[in-house]
């Protein structure tokens, strides 16, 4: 798929599993997660933009309080664990 990036959001079982037998991917936040609910984001190694736009769209969405906002507002579950 020349010129498409692909994105997939799982829990982090999942995400390990598909990791291990497409080594053509790549975490995305340094495999890192923010709260007890383990989730993935993989991308596919060749696709840095991508992997940038979105550590650096999350973070900043942490960094600014907006995420828990929105978490807090929603009721997310894991709104209480993120921190920043």
């Amino acid at each position: 798929m020349a010129g498409h990036s692909n994105v997939g959001i799982s829990d982090g079982y999942s995400v390990s599993e598909t990791l291990a037998k497409q080594p053509g991917l790549q975490k995305v936040l340094g495999g890192k997660t923010y709260h007890p609910f383990p989730v993935g984001w993989a991308v596919r190694k060749q696709d840095t933009d991508v992997l940038n736009f979105l550590n650096v769209a999350l973070g900043e969405l942490i960094s600014s309080g907006k995420l828990r906002e929105w978490a807090l507002k929603y009721k997310a579950p894991w709104a209480e664990f993120i921190r920043y």
